[in-house]
């Protein structure tokens, strides 16, 4: 499991923040993505550097 912290902005001004989380499995051929999911937020993302 993957948790990435993100920041998103259009045309340079901020927008939202948020984590993306994704639940990998490995597999004979290699690692595979099996879910995904994220949270969006406006306001608190200070916190989500830290």
């Amino acid at each position: 499991m993957a948790w990435v912290t993100y920041t998103f902005k259009v045309k340079g001004k901020f927008t939202h923040c948020g984590i993306d989380v994704f639940t990998l499995t490995k597999t004979n051929e290699g690692w595979k993505i099996v879910n995904t999911s994220y949270t969006k937020y406006v306001d608190g993302c200070d916190e989500l550097k830290n």
